[in-house]
């Protein structure tokens, strides 16, 4: 019998920062579910920053083993070090998982549940000093996992779960303090926590993903900040100084809106521009130009943002802040002979 691979369903990465495509993440598969892509005659493949989930068809496009119903349970690793530089992310977006699933709606990712990372045996740091205290571990469907235990001790600040039966994936603990309930989240699964997997992805895969495939996606945005050029003016005299002007003539052609700048005295310099002191020495005259609005990081530069003095281009193409940057603040050096 020949077999064919067909798209079951994809997993994509969107990013209005990039042109074509992010490539920041990487898939990690947890054992549990290659054993299903085992058994079920799948595998899972990575194109262009896509990941494609195959399934062995027969020569009639049927599936040789139907998996309606089984969740496929991915993690997301990041890759790029600079990623959260040029991304709007939420502020413990490093300290916890995203668990995105597909519940409201078969084809849809629902909105990310935070869950804080554990692995086989882990602790939960008690979130309050009253006594006594009832501590649950139950799993999402907010079903005890294991009995209640009762802390009286007001000494005691964590308590510990011994893995036995706790399933991998999301797991709740609830707190009860004199009638008030403090629920946390945890995502428990050591090859994510050694990993450091960012999301965890689970797909219940839908009896009509064989005829149409879904094309899930996960979608950051690029964060937006004043884009501001320092430009520090060596044998400047007032009036050649008095001249400058940052400009953006290249919105046109590059479809894009304009950018607007307004030059700011050094002598009016806020808490968060850079020191003065830190940007000229001697005689140096030092001038701030600012977008007007915050404008969104973008892979590719902005043309023709440039720098004039009465009409003239002094620097046709000012840099734009790159990926490796943590902030916008771009110092600018310019001298007369």
């Amino acid at each position: 019998m020949i077999i064919h691979f067909r798209t079951l369903c994809t997993l994509s990465i969107v990013h209005d920062y990039y042109r074509n495509g992010c490539g920041d993440f990487g898939l990690l598969i947890p054992e549990d579910t290659a054993r299903a892509l085992r058994n079920g005659h799948m595998l899972v493949k990575e194109v262009g920053g896509r990941f494609h989930v195959l399934y062995g068809a027969d020569e009639l496009n049927h599936p040789l083993v139907n998996l309606t119903g089984t969740v496929i349970r991915i993690g997301l690793t990041l890759n790029n070090p600079y990623f959260t530089n040029f991304t709007r992310l939420d502020a413990d977006f490093s300290s916890t998982i995203a668990i995105r699933r597909n519940t409201t709606l078969p084809v849809l990712l629902d909105p990310p549940v935070r869950a804080l990372p554990a692995g086989g045996i882990f602790s939960h740091a008690i979130t309050d000093i009253a006594r006594p205290a009832t501590i649950t571990l139950k799993n999402r469907d907010g079903v005890a996992l294991s009995p209640s235990r009762m802390i009286t001790d007001p000494g005691m600040a964590d308590i510990s779960f011994d893995p036995g039966t706790i399933p991998e994936g999301e797991v709740l603990v609830e707190e009860v303090f004199s009638g008030i309930t403090r629920i946390t989240s945890y995502y428990r699964d050591g090859e994510f926590l050694r990993n450091g997997a960012v999301a965890a992805v689970e797909i219940e895969i839908g009896s009509g993903f064989y005829a149409s495939p879904p094309d899930f996606q996960i979608a950051f945005v690029a964060k937006e900040e004043l884009l501001k050029y320092y430009v520090v003016a060596k044998q400047y005299n007032d009036a050649d100084f008095g001249l400058l002007s940052v400009s953006d003539t290249g919105f046109s052609g590059d479809e894009r809106p304009e950018v607007a700048f307004a030059a700011v005295a050094s002598d009016h310099f806020g808490d968060d521009e850079i020191p003065l002191a830190l940007l000229r020495s001697g005689d140096d005259r030092v001038v701030l130009f600012r977008s007007t609005v915050p404008v969104k990081r973008q892979e590719r530069g902005r043309r023709k943002i440039q720098l004039n003095r009465n009409g003239e281009i002094l620097i046709p193409h000012l840099p734009q802040p790159g990926a490796d940057r943590a902030d916008a603040n771009m110092i600018i050096h310019i001298s007369k002979p």
